[in-house]
Parts: structure tokens; sequence; C-alpha cells
């Protein structure tokens, strides 16, 4: 009665007002009617109001919440705003013109979040559009490469080799031959890498536990300093096909950050199961890193891996945890649901 005669002095909006006595009545009306905006008592018979803001924000409601309350202490009102709530007014404190404003500010905080929110939705849709363009034209121009370029070059560089065996092995012209038979065996080389790197063909052509045993082989030539351990008790049919390719360019990010910025010489790689998850852990013994910093762009070049292996997980339905401090070396572990959970 008095909040709806504190609102009928306002001129300015209309209000339809329903009331609900309890914590089951108030979230069974939310639930069916989605009100505009909700004023919460602090006591809801057995329950409170903080509990029903609680599952409230657990169950993903956006209707914004104004807290009543006669406790008008700085620890409950910090309380409030963790459970969720808009704002928080003392009921000795209100008034039609407090009131009156307080609604229409969280109302339009509240239009502008779900601005916000729909931003983001669109943001990362776009995201995982161009992940998927960017990875189809990986594979394109691998397939190209491979089949064009890299067959090309091996066909001429037999020619070359023909030519040699047959020339007078001690002529200018044997010595010319054999150096462009090595020029030409390093371009194939470097070609056969550039298209391992844009897509690995055997990925597609055996899996992702073929391809990850491929990235330790490379890591182990390319950084024999570096001792790597694996553990693998997975099967291929395990994993979901769409995630294939998104396991192999995380392990290809978490690997360059190593060797990069991590200064290790011990990293323990797993990829297995837990529970109803596929799990990812990658750990080194480096000299460990801040994640707030590197993410706030302190380090723009390291933050925009981090940031698009974060973007790559999330839109795959995974959960990233970063585990380190400067000194201390540094654990990825990812989590993906499986398909049969």
């Amino acid at each position: 009665m008095l909040v709806r005669d504190m609102l009928s002095y306002v001129n300015s909006s209309r209000y339809n007002i329903r009331w609900e006595s309890t914590y089951n009545g108030g979230m069974d009306s939310i639930c069916r009617g989605y009100p505009d905006v909700v004023l919460l008592d602090y006591h809801l018979g057995d329950r409170n109001g903080l509990d029903l803001l609680r599952d409230l924000k657990a169950s993903d409601y956006g209707v914004p919440v104004i807290l009543l309350t006669g406790q008008g202490t700085y620890e409950l009102d910090m309380e409030a705003m963790r459970a969720g709530a808009a704002d928080y007014l003392m009921k000795n404190e209100v008034n039609p013109a407090l009131l009156e404003r307080t609604i229409r500010y969280v109302l339009e905080r509240s239009r502008a979040e779900e601005a916000i929110k729909k931003s983001q939705r669109a943001l990362r849709l776009l995201y995982a559009q161009l992940l998927y363009s960017q990875e189809n034209e990986r594979k394109r121009i691998a397939l190209v490469l491979h089949e064009t370029l890299c067959q090309s070059l091996a066909a001429m560089k037999l020619l070359v080799d023909d030519l040699r065996d047959r020339a007078d092995h001690e002529s200018s012209s044997s010595r010319t031959l054999r150096e462009l038979s090595g020029m030409m065996y390093q371009a194939i080389e470097e070609t056969a890498n550039l298209v391992r790197n844009l897509r690995p063909p055997v990925l597609d052509d055996v899996g992702i536990l073929a391809a990850v045993s491929w990235i330790i082989r490379e890591f182990r030539k390319a950084h024999p300093h570096i001792r790597i351990r694996e553990r693998i008790p997975i099967e291929e049919n395990e994993i979901d096909e769409s995630l294939r390719i998104v396991i192999y360019r995380v392990l290809q990010e978490v690997l360059t950050n190593v060797t990069t910025h991590s200064e290790a010489d011990r990293v323990d790689l797993s990829l297995g199961t837990e529970g109803n998850h596929i799990e990812l852990i990658v750990k080194d013994n480096g000299r460990g890193f801040d994640p707030d910093s590197v993410l706030s762009s302190e380090e723009p070049c390291r933050s925009v891996g981090l940031r698009s292996m974060r973007e790559r997980i999330q839109l795959s339905g995974g959960e990233l945890e970063i585990l380190t401090l400067p000194g201390s070396g540094t654990t990825i572990r990812v989590l993906w649901p499986k398909d049969d959970a």
C-alpha cells in the first residue's frame, strides 16, 4: 500500500503493481510475468530477498531488482550488490521522488546493459564466423600448396637430378645442377612446413591424436633444450570432429607461448577425460606471468594470442583456466563437455 501510494504521486509514468508476500510467490510471479522491475523486501518468510536475488541471477533472469530494507548496513548493501541487486533503498528514507528516480535509473541501466549484451552476442557470432572462414581458407590454401606447388617442385627436382646424373660430375653444369637441386629441396621443405602450419594434413587424414603427436615431435626437433612429456589417455572417437581443430589450435598457441615467453625447460602435456569432459592440460616450469596484466594489453602481442585462444575455447563450449604467478610456472587447463555428457 505504501509503494502504491508513493507511485500514485508520479505523473510521468503509470505503474501496474503485483504484490507477492513470499519467496515462492515472488519467484513464480517473476517467472510467469517477467516484470520490468522488482521491488524486493529483505524479509520473505522462511527465506530472504538475497536468496531470491541469487536464484534469479543463477537462472539468468535479466529483470532489474531494487532491494528495500530497514537494515541499513554497509555489509548488507555490498552483499545485495554482489547478489545482483540493481540498487538498494532504505525504507525509512524512501519518498515518491526517490522511488520514481531509482526505478527510472535501474530501467535505463538495464536497457543499456541489454543493448551491450546484444552487441557482445553479435560480436561473438561474427568472431565465430570469422574463425570458421579462416579455417576453411587455411585448409583451401594448404590443399592448393600441397597439390600444386609442392608436387610441381618435386617433379622439377626429379628432372634436375636426372640432368645432374647425366652430366659430367666435374663440369660446372653439374655443380650448378647440384646447387639448384639443393635449393629446390629446401623450397619443398619450406612449402611443406607452410602447409603443415596452415592446416596439417595429418589432422584431416588421420585425426587429432596423430596431429598432437606430430606437433610434439616438431616441438622436440625445434627446441631440443626443452623436455616435453606427454600423456594422452583418450581415443580418437571420444573427441567430436568439430572440436579437433580447436584442440590443435589451442595446443599450438600454448606451445608457442612456452617457447616465446616462458623460459621453461620442462613441459608436461596431457589430453584425456575428466568426468564428462575432455581435458587438456599444459604445464611448464617457466617464469610465469600475471594474466591480468597480459590480458589488459600491457603486452599487446601476447594479449592477442591469449584473447584469441580464450575466445576460441569459449565459442567451442569450453572453459579456460590459467594458473600462474610470476616465477612459479604456468598451467593451462581447458575443459570441453563431451557430446554424450
